[in-house]
C-alpha cells in the first residue's frame, strides 16, 4: 500500500495539522520569491512541525511505513519538504516518509529545502531549483505561458 497524496488529504487521520509558516514558504517559492534546493539533510536533523502527529500509528499506516521502506531498499527514493529552522529542517507535510526514515534511520534523507540550507549541515546540494520548473513539478500553472498559447495559431 503506498498512500497517494489524494488519499492523505480525502483520510482525516492521515490529513497533516496546517502549518502557516510551511505554507507561506511554499506559496514564496512558487512565486519565485524564496530558491528551493535540493540537499542530502541528516536525519537527526529533520523534525515534525506537529510532534504528536502520529499518521502511522493510524489503521493501514503502518502498510504506508512498510511499503516506503521497500521502495527505498529498491532504490526509490521519495524526497521531503523542509525548511530550515536554526540547526534544524522542520517537516510539515511528509510524515510517512519521515516515519519510515525514522525507523530506518539512513544517515542523510533527501530534501527539498525551502530557503538555503546551512552547508555545514546538509550536503550535496543542488539548486535552487527554477521557479518555472518547481511550479511545473508541482503541478502548479500559475499564468499561462504566451508562447504555449500561441502555438500553432497562424
Amino acid at each position: 500500500m503506498n498512500a497517494s497524496g489524494k488519499e492523505v488529504h480525502e483520510r482525516s487521520d492521515w490529513r497533516p495539522p496546517r502549518d502557516p509558516i510551511f505554507g507561506y514558504l511554499l506559496e514564496q517559492a512558487c512565486l519565485g520569491a524564496l530558491p528551493v534546493y535540493f540537499a542530502a539533510v541528516p536525519t537527526a536533523r529533520v523534525v515534525r512541525h506537529d510532534p504528536a502527529f502520529r499518521p502511522e500509528r493510524s489503521p493501514d499506516g503502518e502498510k504506508v511505513v512498510q511499503r516506503l521502506m521497500a521502495d527505498w531498499r529498491e532504490g526509490k527514493f521519495h524526497n521531503l519538504w523542509v525548511y530550515p529552522r536554526g540547526d534544524l529542517f522542520v517537516c510539515s507535510d511528509d510524515y510517512f516518509t519521515l516515519a519510515a526514515a525514522e525507523r530506518g534511520q539512513p544517515d542523510y534523507l533527501p530534501c527539498w529545502v525551502l530557503g538555503r540550507p546551512d552547508t555545514a549541515i546538509a550536503k550535496d546540494i543542488q539548486g535552487p531549483i527554477d521557479p518555472v520548473a518547481l511550479n511545473r513539478m508541482l503541478g502548479i500553472q500559475l499564468c499561462p505561458d504566451p508562447a504555449e498559447q500561441n502555438r500553432g495559431k497562424v
